[in-house]
């Protein structure tokens, strides 16, 4: 998958210093510091998203956190991605067609 310079720029408007990243063929895109809604606790954590179906697992578009909320979004899983490990919950649906952006904010809506 290629992001366009547009697309990450709009990530980084809300997650300065967001970064694509590879692995095993796959993209993610690195979220140094994303702000989560609020009331979470911690209200900041790193995140990495998965703007394409990667084939593995059946979801179309995922998030991962580095830590989980289990009050909230459910089943959730942890995985070993880029060499940490990511947390994220069972939420699928989020077309790939739409924008990195508009990906994040889905998911994000479900830990409100």
């Amino acid at each position: 998958m290629t992001l366009s310079d547009e697309a990450l720029a709009e990530l980084c408007t809300v997650c300065p210093g967001a970064v694509p990243m590879d692995e095993g063929g796959i993209t993610y895109i690195y979220l140094p510091s994303l702000k989560l809604p609020t009331g979470r606790s911690p209200s900041e954590v790193q995140g990495l998203l998965r703007p394409q179906a990667a084939g593995i697992d059946g979801y179309s578009t995922r998030l991962y956190l580095s830590a989980q909320f289990p009050e909230r979004g459910k089943n959730w899983t942890q995985h070993r991605i880029l060499d940490k490990s990511w947390y994220t919950f069972s939420f699928n649906n989020v077309p790939a067609t739409l924008r990195p952006i508009e990906i994040l904010a889905n998911h994000l809506r479900e830990l409100r």
